[in-house]
C-alpha cells in the first residue's frame, strides 16, 4: 500500500501522467491497478482511494465509492453506502459542471436501493444510459407478459452485480453472500436506516467523513483470491470512472433519455422484494405495539407464578460460573481459537457448519454457511494453521455481557481445488482483527468481526 501511494505521488495521482520510474503509461498503470485491487481488502481500498479522491480524480472517487458500497453491504453498515452515495453525487456534479462525462446513475440507483430509498432508486434508472444493464433489469423484472417490475428487476440485478462484478475485486469479500433478503433482515441495517431517516445528513466531502457505526460482520482472514487473467476490455482512451465498470464499459452508447412510469408493485410475490419490505414491516410493527399495548397499563391484577419462588434463590455455584466466563485474556484467546477452528471446519473438506452455532451469532452463522456452500459447489476447500496473540481486551456493562477483543492473527492457508493443492490460491497472512463479543446464557458469541490495519 505504501508503495502504491508513492507511485500515486510520483505520477501526480492515479490518472496522472508523470514518470514514476515504472515504465507504465496511463492505460497500463490503470490495468495494473485493477489487478492489484484483488489483493486489497475493501477497507484498504476505500482508505487508499479516498486519499487520492482529494486530488479531484474521477477514477479515485469512483473506486472509493465501489469500496464503500461493497463494505457497507457485506458488513451490514448502511453508513458506508451513504458515503458511497456522496462520492457518486460529486462525480455527477462534476459532469453537470462540464467535467468528465461520467454516467453513474445506475450506481446511484444501487445506493438508493440499499438505503431503502426505493422510489429514488427507480427514478435514477430513468436517466441511466447503461443500455445493457437496463435491459437486464427489465428482463429480471418481467413476469409473463406484464410490464416489468422495476424494483424487483433492480433487486435481482444488484445481487448479480455484487456477486459477480463487485465482490471479486476485494480480497476479503470474494466469497460473501449477496442476498438482499439477509441484508434487509439484519437488525443492525434496520436500526441504521431508521437513524438515517430521522437524522438527514448534510452533503459533505466523504473523504473527511468518519463512520461512527461499527461494521457489523466483517470477516477475519478471508480466503484469498487467485490472480486472474485480465478480462477482455477495450483500452480506455480517457481515464474517466466510466472505464472502470468492467461488465459494461465497452457497450456504452449515447441515446436520448427515455422515461418510464414507476411501477413498483408492493404485492409482488418475489422473495427479493419481500425482503425489502421487511424494513417497513419492522417499523410498522413497532408503532402498532406501542399504540395497542402501552407500557403504563393501570388496574391489571398482578401475575404471580405458582411454579417458581417470588424471590430468586442464589445459586452457590453462580459466582464460580460467572468468574470462569469473565472476559479476560485467557477467555478471549479461547473464543478466537474456537472461532478459527469452526471456520476451518466450515471451509474444510467436510464443510461442517455445525460448530459455527457454538461461537457466532445467528446472522454470522448464516453468512458463513453460505460461504461453505459456495466452497462445496466449486469443489474447493481450505486447511488452516493459526497463531493468535491477544493485544487488548475490554469489557462493557455490569455485569460485563459485552466486550471487544483485538488480536493479531497469523493464518496459513492451504487452498485445494478439485482435490489438488493450489499454490497460487494458498496464502500466509498476518492481520490485526477486532472482535465484538456478547455473552448469552453464560456463553460468549462473536457478534462482529473487523480486520484492522497492522
Amino acid at each position: 500500500i505504501k508503495l502504491l501511494e508513492r507511485m500515486f505521488q510520483r505520477r501526480g495521482g492515479i490518472d496522472g501522467q508523470l514518470d514514476d520510474g515504472s515504465g507504465l503509461n496511463v492505460d497500463e498503470f490503470l490495468h495494473f491497478l485493477q489487478q492489484i485491487r484483488e489483493k486489497l481488502t475493501a477497507a484498504e481500498q476505500e482508505e487508499l482511494f479516498a486519499k487520492q479522491a482529494q486530488r479531484s480524480s474521477g477514477v479515485a472517487k469512483y473506486l472509493a465509492a465501489c469500496a464503500a458500497i461493497a463494505r457497507g453491504f457485506a458488513y451490514l453498515n448502511p453508513n458506508y453506502i451513504l458515503k458511497a452515495q456522496q462520492w457518486l453525487t460529486q462525480l455527477q456534479k462534476g459532469r453537470k459542471q462540464g467535467g468528465s462525462q461520467t454516467d453513474v446513475y445506475l450506481e446511484q440507483a444501487i445506493c438508493a436501493l440499499l438505503l431503502g430509498q426505493t422510489e429514488t432508486a427507480i427514478n435514477k434508472l430513468q436517466y441511466s444510459q447503461e443500455q445493457d444493464a437496463i435491459a437486464e433489469i427489465q428482463a429480471y423484472g418481467r413476469q409473463q407478459e406484464d410490464e416489468p417490475d422495476w424494483l424487483l428487476g433492480l433487486c435481482r440485478y444488484v445481487e448479480q452485480w455484487l456477486q459477480s462484478v463487485l465482490f471479486p475485486k476485494f480480497l476479503d469479500l470474494t466469497y460473501y453472500s449477496s442476498s438482499l433478503k439477509d441484508y434487509f433482515a439484519s437488525e443492525s441495517v434496520q436500526q441504521t436506516l431508521e437513524t438515517l431517516e430521522t437524522e438527514p445528513t448534510q452533503p459533505q466531502d466523504p473523504s473527511t467523513e468518519a463512520i461512527q457505526t461499527t461494521p457489523s460482520t466483517e470477516q477475519s482472514l478471508p480466503p484469498a483470491r487467485a490472480p486472474q487473467q485480465q478480462r477482455s476490455r477495450s483500452v480506455p482512451q480517457k481515464q474517466s470512472p466510466s472505464s472502470w465498470k468492467p461488465h459494461r464499459q465497452s457497450h456504452r452508447k449515447k441515446r436520448t433519455t427515455v422515461r418510464w412510469p414507476i411501477t413498483v408493485l408492493v404485492g409482488t410475490s418475489g422473495v427479493l422484494l419481500g425482503a425489502l419490505l421487511l424494513l417497513g414491516l419492522y417499523r410498522a410493527g413497532n408503532a402498532l405495539w406501542s399504540n395497542w399495548f402501552p407500557s403504563n397499563i393501570e388496574g391489571e391484577p398482578l401475575s404471580l407464578p405458582v411454579n417458581q419462588p417470588l424471590v430468586n434463590i442464589p445459586n452457590p455455584n453462580q459466582n464460580q460460573v460467572q468468574q470462569s466466563q469473565e472476559l479476560n485474556e485467557e477467555k478471549a484467546k479461547d473464543i478466537i481459537k474456537r472461532w478459527l477452528a469452526a471456520k476451518g471446519q466450515a471451509l474444510g473438506p467436510d464443510y461442517n457448519t455445525e460448530p459455527l452455532q457454538e461461537i457466532l451469532v445467528p446472522s454470522l452463522v448464516s453468512q458463513w454457511r453460505q460461504s461453505a456452500k459456495t466452497f462445496q459447489r466449486n469443489n474447493t476447500y481450505q486447511k488452516y494453521q493459526h497463531e493468535i496473540t491477544i493485544e487488548q481486551v475490554k469489557s462493557q456493562g455490569e455485569p460485563a455481557n459485552k466486550g471487544t477483543i483485538i488480536a493479531n492473527v497469523h493464518e496459513i492457508s492451504k487452498f485445494y481445488r478439485n482435490g489438488t493443492l493450489s499454490e497460487q490460491e494458498s496464502y500466509d497472512s498476518h492481520l490485526k482483527v477486532r472482535y465484538d463479543v456478547v455473552r448469552q446464557d453464560q456463553n460468549w458469541f462473536i457478534q462482529e468481526i473487523e480486520p484492522l490495519n497492522l
